[in-house]
């Protein structure tokens, strides 16, 4: 499925980085921020006031970069494969649950679309895609899964993603029944076209990293689609 060579054009990947939502403007107006206030960066705020704050592990440690002494291949993106943060080589993500938003969904694995230009969509509104093209969740590098926000019915899998705060937990499951834990750090929206592709979707490969991709903003009737993307960044616990 990954036919695009590693540097496809900024224009292309700045609207091609995750798969539009086609929904009517009523329903992408129904409690979405208005982008006209955001800057084309703008970090959003993940303070959350708790009565209790359940306190987290420390990090695992990873190795340095000098103890890997390989060069490094780069697949279609740009990504780097990079040796496993544990000692069970983990499988293709079956199903994600954050319980701080009440999601438990199966996760779909997706790859590139037929003319090769950007990451395919969950066969389902109400899923996730993981893009076959990133990491596993639990290997060092990025896994990134995309999501839709809404449909013309309503609110999608990744309605609530907005609501996720730092130090929230994801959870997914892979194909051998495995689970792995990951640790909100951030989320950032960003407007189409000035996405931080390489930071996407690459990350830093030292770490195990979970990236989690959906619409955000307005609704632009002159392009089509939302004029923004959440992403939220985590890391293995």
């Amino acid at each position: 499925m990954l036919r695009p060579t590693l540097f496809l054009s900024a224009a292309i990947l700045a609207y091609a980085w995750i798969p539009d939502v086609q929904a009517p403007p009523s329903m992408q107006r129904l409690a979405m921020h208005a982008a006209s206030s955001v800057p084309p960066h703008a970090s959003v705020s993940l303070t959350r006031e708790r009565e209790e704050t359940a306190p987290h592990p420390p990090a695992a440690d990873v190795p340095s970069a000098s103890s890997q002494t390989a060069a490094p291949e780069r697949n279609a993106i740009g990504l780097v494969p990079t040796t496993h943060a544990e000692s069970f080589p983990p499988a293709a993500p079956v199903r994600l649950r954050i319980p701080a938003i009440g999601l438990d969904t199966a996760v779909e694995t997706v790859g590139l679309t037929p003319d090769g230009k950007k990451p395919g969509v969950p066969t389902s509104p109400y899923r996730a895609g993981w893009f076959s093209g990133s990491r596993k969740p639990g290997e060092k590098g990025t896994s990134v899964m995309d999501g839709v926000l809404d449909t013309a019915g309503g609110p999608a899998v990744f309605w609530r993603l907005r609501d996720l705060r730092t130090g929230d937990a994801i959870v997914v499951t892979d194909a051998e029944g495995r689970e792995r834990t990951f640790l909100v750090t951030v989320a950032e929206s960003y407007h189409v076209k000035d996405a931080p592709i390489r930071r996407i979707y690459r990350g830093d490969p030292s770490v195990a990293g979970l990236h989690l991709i959906t619409c955000d903003g307005t609704w632009d009737t002159g392009i089509g689609h939302y004029d923004r993307r959440l992403v939220v960044y985590a890391t293995m616990q």
